[in-house]
């Protein structure tokens, strides 16, 4: 073949050409106004090494590391309780919007405490910050746990932090706040009777 024909073979399998887009150059914002377009000019805004010529979608973000969208401000609550059974307790977090909500799931949580106190035979002796969120999507903006969508309730064994949304169903939620705290009760148990053996 000529040098003509690879060239312009070149040309017309190349991304820009495929899209119909004319080249020009793009400025940086919150996003990119073409998300498809030959990597070369993208490496330019992005400052990435380029890869050929492969198709790949940037979003330049406006901040970067603040891609949490908050769509209002949480004015936070803490409410303590259980800690009349001897144990240290639990720390209820919740914000004002979500007052009717947190009162179903004070209950609910101590159903939970009770059960799992009787089946481990253990009283946690750490206070255990549960915090709580009224929906499924407010949960998902969560900055105190790397949440992604499909996770359901996070519990830390470092800090031995809990979060769970109420996801209006008070049964699904009871099972997945007893799941998350057979957790925190595995893990102060298990801590506490290391500890004791000198582990």
């Amino acid at each position: 073949m000529s040098p003509r024909v690879l060239l312009l073979l070149a040309f017309i399998s190349g991304p820009v050409f495929a899209l119909g887009v004319a080249p020009v150059h793009l400025q940086p914002g919150p996003t990119l106004s073409l998300p498809w377009a030959e990597h070369g000019r993208l490496s330019q805004v992005t400052g990435r090494s380029g890869v050929g010529w492969s198709q790949e979608a940037y979003v330049v973000p406006q901040r970067p590391g603040k891609n949490l969208v908050r769509y209002f401000d949480y004015q936070w609550r803490d409410y303590d309780y259980l800690s009349d059974d001897g144990s240290a307790g639990l720390r209820l977090y919740f914000y004002d919007r979500e007052y009717p909500v947190a009162r179903i799931a004070g209950g609910l949580i101590r159903e939970s405490w009770r059960y799992l106190s009787d089946r481990f035979q253990y009283k946690p002796s750490f206070r255990v910050p549960y915090i709580l969120y009224n929906t499924y999507r407010e949960f998902l903006e969560t900055n105190v746990f790397a949440v992604q969508e499909g996770v359901l309730g996070v519990t830390s064994p470092q800090d031995l932090r809990m979060s769970l949304p109420y996801a209006g169903e008070r049964e699904f939620f009871k099972l997945v706040s007893t799941h998350e705290m057979t957790h925190q009760f595995q893990i102060q148990k298990v801590a506490e009777r290391a500890a004791s053996a000198g582990l």
